[in-house]
């Protein structure tokens, strides 16, 4: 189920389609998944939403330190 739900979420965001209801399901259902909640920043980025980004991007530092692209984009913010 992780799995196809990341794939969704690419699709989605690579082809700029709403993504709201993805966003809410992967911050009630997925709170665990570095990956997802990865996205998520990213996609908080993009909308230029600095201030939930940042956070997204340390709850995934916090559920794996070496999520580098987290560390990364947190600290470019």
């Amino acid at each position: 189920m992780e799995q196809q739900l990341v794939n969704l979420f690419y699709e989605r965001f690579t082809t700029n389609q709403d993504l709201t209801p993805l966003v809410h399901k992967i911050l009630t259902e997925f709170k665990t998944s570095v990956e997802l909640q990865h996205y998520v920043g990213v996609y908080f980025d993009r909308d230029r939403n600095f201030v939930m980004a940042k956070k997204q991007y340390l709850k995934c530092a916090a559920i794996s330190p070496l999520m580098y692209p987290s560390v990364i984009n947190y600290a470019t913010i």
